[in-house]
């Protein structure tokens, strides 16, 4: 929730003094990572997982898995694990071309003007199953 997020934050920036706070991602077992500490095929599965639960079904990409999210995972927070994983993802070199196909899925979804056009009249929904 809120409280646990700002209390991270606030720990965080006690514990090392800085002023800057870098994204974290909140793993299933209450890790906090940046995406640069994850390895690529956990970048890859989140991403998946969140654009699977939140985006329209029609468009699900690779093997899908709902997720309940709890509520630490606010619209916010994953509108930020989406841009923080995927410019992680971007940089790695050791992608699997199955998951580089599913990205590419995605991207085309968010670039195709049609598709674009369906998110504004349908927006995201909570979960990616209409």
């Amino acid at each position: 929730m809120k409280e646990e997020q700002n209390k991270y934050v606030d720990d965080q920036c006690n514990a090392c003094k800085c002023i800057h706070f870098s994204w974290r991602w909140k793993t299933a077992n209450n890790e906090f990572l940046t995406p640069a500490e994850m390895n690529t095929d956990h970048l890859f599965h989140t991403l998946r997982v969140i654009w699977n639960n939140f985006m329209p079904a029609h468009v699900h990409v690779g093997k899908v898995k709902f997720y309940e999210f709890s509520p630490f995972y606010t619209k916010e927070y994953m509108s930020q694990a989406i841009k923080h994983l995927a410019r992680e993802l971007s940089t790695r070199k050791d992608m699997r071309l199955i998951h580089k196909i599913e990205i590419e899925q995605m991207l085309y979804y968010l670039t195709n003007p049609i598709c674009q056009h369906y998110l504004k009249e349908n927006p995201i929904n909570e979960r990616g199953n209409e």
